[in-house]
């Protein structure tokens, strides 16, 4: 991401905040700055600790999901950020974006287009009537100035707490509280795999913004479980990814995941692996939900002593 990132920018000076709850080794450090000193750009290491994200439920993501919504806090003194998952690649300079007004909207995003196998949670569970309301968190171009006078982050926290159960916890909670309140983007600037697996009447853009995005994406984000170097991976993009892993200092990643089934699985349509692979998801999470619902009920049935001032 960060590579491609500085050859989308074009000499435009590029300052990356690079978020992390864990240490990072001496040599992992190293190979990030050269990524992005060669390019021209500065890059700032900012350490969240872990016990800060304790409080936000991620479910079978990892809690570092929500460092995105600590942003208005964590950069003070910065009054407008684009955030980018990792997963991403940068195919056309951000400038445009940066400099786009927000107005009273807290952020500007794309929608998140939804498998139809997924059910519409969105609607029934969040609320959300309007599909474009759901918004993708991989590409937020964030009004850290309005978040921060409006106590953003809190209001997230509280709502995560009330809805451990949101399959998407940082997403669901930014669109179910302000979905009505952010600037929709063109789908071209967070191209997501979607975008190729569904057909163009199964998405909540129109015909012309998904051929746009689809011939000429902007912000390519390869969400899901396949990633590039996923075996199962077929994504049309793929092959950019590793050009731009080949010119920083890691070595191109391994293969994952050539087993039996997957052999099986790569001769069905995109859809239907994501179908299968999330069928499993489904089934750990909801052994994760039992498990969560089993501890909230054994504490309640903890009987609590209560002592006299004369008791040790």
């Amino acid at each position: 991401m960060l590579r491609s990132l500085a050859v989308a920018a074009s000499g435009d000076p590029i300052e990356v905040v690079l978020l992390h709850d864990e240490d990072l080794s001496v040599d992992g450090r190293a190979r990030v700055e050269e990524t992005v000193d060669t390019a021209g750009g500065t890059i700032r290491f900012l350490r969240v600790p872990g016990a800060r994200l304790e409080e936000y439920p991620s479910g079978r993501f990892p809690r570092t999901i929500w460092l995105r919504v600590l942003l208005p806090d964590l950069l003070p003194h910065v009054d407008k950020v684009l955030y980018l998952d990792a997963d991403t690649i940068v195919l056309e300079s951000p400038a445009p974006l940066l400099k786009m007004e927000l107005g009273n909207s807290y952020f500007a995003a794309v929608a998140n287009p939804l498998y139809s196998f997924m059910g519409d949670w969105p609607r029934t569970t969040l609320g959300i009537q309007h599909p474009r309301q759901y918004i993708n968190s991989g590409v937020l171009l964030m009004n850290l100035d309005l978040m921060r006078d409006e106590r953003c982050a809190e209001r997230l926290l509280e709502y995560a707490r009330q809805h451990p159960e949101n399959v998407c916890p940082d997403q669901d909670a930014l669109s179910a509280l302000f979905g009505d309140r952010h600037v929709p983007l063109h789908p071209r600037w967070n191209a997501q795999t979607t975008l190729w697996d569904l057909g163009i009447e199964e998405q909540p853009f129109s015909r012309m913004e998904v051929r746009e995005a689809r011939t000429n994406p902007a912000i390519v984000h390869f969400i899901g479980p396949f990633k590039p170097w996923h075996y199962l991976c077929t994504h049309p993009y793929r092959d950019r990814y590793f050009e731009y892993v080949a010119a920083t200092p890691w070595p191109p990643p391994e293969r994952e995941g050539r087993t039996v089934v997957n052999r099986v699985l790569r001769h069905l349509s995109p859809v239907w692996i994501n179908r299968w692979f999330r069928g499993q998801q489904l089934l750990e999470r909801q052994a994760w939900y039992r498990r969560l619902k089993a501890a909230d009920s054994d504490r309640s049935r903890t009987p609590t002593v209560r002592r006299s001032p004369e008791q040790p």
